[in-house]
């Protein structure tokens, strides 16, 4: 048995799904909200504090830092890309590095190996550059970076720590 067919105006279907969806529609736009992000504070955070080295003068840009030792904007690049320094850069950009002036005075023989410790473990230039300033116990609450620029203190010291500390992070054992 057909249904019998009725011809309503615009106005009155409307009210008719006004009030079929009337209380199921509070719940249906409930479902439809997204989750919040429970990491968008960390990464505003994060952002944040990138900006703020990048805008640091002891970060110095690329010419800035060539012109520091002494050498040209394209040998200062190839050691950078040797791992022989590192440099800050946003995410997802090529150019506007930004070099931390302390590593120039970094013994080449102390920095280097920890910077290549770091990049084999596949911490980037920001993981590199949070590591480098943040105290360790490990290192008598010094930082990788006070520890580096001592002579006196034993390199492969800070050599095991970035491997224990980023095998850890890895799940390795």
């Amino acid at each position: 048995m057909k249904e019998p067919l009725f011809i309503v105006t615009g106005a009155e279907l409307d009210e008719l799904i006004r009030q079929r969806f009337e209380h199921e529609l509070p719940k249906l736009l409930l479902e439809a909200r997204p989750e919040p992000d429970p990491f968008a504070a960390a990464r505003a955070r994060g952002e944040g504090y990138k900006r703020a080295e990048l805008a640091k003068p002891e970060n110095l840009t690329l010419s800035d830092a060539a012109q520091h030792i002494g050498k040209s904007e394209k040998w200062l690049n190839t050691l950078r890309q040797r791992g022989e320094f590192y440099a800050l850069v946003e995410d997802g950009r090529e150019r506007g590095f930004r070099y931390p002036s302390w590593q120039f005075s970094a013994q080449k023989s102390r920095l280097t190996p920890v910077l290549k410790a770091l990049a084999v473990a596949g911490v980037e230039c920001w993981g590199m550059h949070a590591f480098m300033q943040s105290p360790s116990q490990d290192l008598d609450g010094l930082t990788p970076r006070e520890f580096i620029l001592n002579r006196k203190t034993p390199v492969d010291i800070l050599i095991q720590l970035v491997e224990r500390r980023y095998a850890k992070e890895q799940g390795a054992q």
